[in-house]
């Protein structure tokens, strides 16, 4: 399997030692793995970068992993899990697939075929991520922009930028309530996922970045007829928020 744009791997193992090992091996196999020796964090890190796979260790800890597949799917409910166990009964196998595992590995294993049953997982979540994503993207157009969410993509006849997660976010917000005062608060809550106005500061940096995208391709302000305004703007409505202008 092409590994050239790598997966990410959540492992969560009690052992110290099966863990070092077990980070060494993938990584040397062109995998990113980020190794937590007990479940709330891993929990913090699922809820701030995206996981293509996780290996559980049943006995977890501070709650076993039967509790912890539970907790990771309410954060991602499209998150392979494997088990890694040294328990091998039927009841326990029966437990862990009923719970939402894709693969129960029992202790001891090859790691060379620990790597082959992850890749046939990845293989078949990508192809089903690839499927999903080109059947359902998201795209918006105005003046002569295409903007295509899902890509993260900026486009017009010229050229394409690709935007950050934020920024792409942003600019859907945007998108979705054309020609609207939309408070700057709304853009903290929904994008950044708190109240702080700390973060105003960084959000005013997107913006900026925004603006830049969006007048490049325009004429200069010089350049414009009188009494005609710019294609697309955002406008700052001091201390309020912003409004996405479209002139057409």
């Amino acid at each position: 399997m092409n590994k050239s744009d790598k997966f990410n791997i959540l492992l969560i193992e009690q052992s110290d030692n099966l863990r070092t090992v077990l980070k060494d091996f993938l990584e040397m196999k062109q995998f990113e793995v980020k190794d937590f020796e007990e479940g709330n964090q891993a929990l913090k890190a699922l809820s701030k970068t995206h996981f293509d796979i996780c290996l559980l260790d049943l006995q977890a800890t501070p709650v076993n992993g039967f509790f912890l597949i539970q907790e990771l799917k309410k954060v991602d409910s499209s998150l392979p899990i494997v088990f890694i166990s040294s328990r091998n009964d039927k009841e326990t196998r029966i437990q862990g697939f009923k719970l939402g595992c894709d693969d129960f590995i029992t202790k001891p294993f090859s790691i060379e075929e620990l790597e082959l049953r992850l890749e046939a997982i990845l293989r078949r979540t990508a192809d089903k991520k690839n499927i999903l994503e080109k059947s359902h993207e998201l795209i918006y157009y105005f003046t002569n922009f295409k903007f295509n969410y899902t890509a993260l993509e900026l486009s017009n006849q010229k050229k394409t930028i690709h935007l950050t997660r934020k920024e792409a976010d942003m600019l859907k917000m945007f998108c979705t309530n054309v020609n609207v005062l939309v408070p700057r608060q709304r853009f903290v809550k929904e994008i950044w996922g708190d109240a702080k106005s700390q973060i105003g500061r960084s959000m005013d940096v997107y913006i900026t970045r925004l603006r830049k995208f969006l007048s490049d391709d325009q004429p200069a302000t010089s350049q414009l007829k009188s009494n005609s305004l710019p294609p697309v703007e955002i406008i700052n409505v001091h201390g309020t928020g912003y409004i996405f202008r479209i002139n057409e």
